[in-house]
């Protein structure tokens, strides 16, 4: 009997799905960046411009996201108990 991992040929890994998909939302997000700049660009010009009804807020506000590494640490109950002992 044959699975679906030997039928399909040429698919994504997950953890290459998660690298793919970070990237399209990184390059999304530049381009509402990009996007506003153009609407505020336009509007300080005088032109009469709109912006879409769904831009992004963050675009809007001038928010960046900064990718920082996560730190594990332990869970409390473990530090709890430490700090008794």
């Amino acid at each position: 009997m044959s699975g679906i991992d030997d039928v399909v040929v040429g698919g994504v890994s997950a953890a290459e799905r998660i690298k793919v998909g970070a990237e399209i939302e990184a390059l999304i997000m530049s381009l509402g960046h990009t996007e506003e700049s153009l609407v505020t660009t336009a509007l300080a010009a005088g032109l009469e411009v709109h912006r879409r009804y769904d831009a992004d807020p963050m675009a809007l506000l001038g928010i960046e996201l900064i990718n920082v590494p996560v730190v594990e640490q332990e869970p409390e109950s473990e530090q709890i108990t430490e700090a008794a002992e």
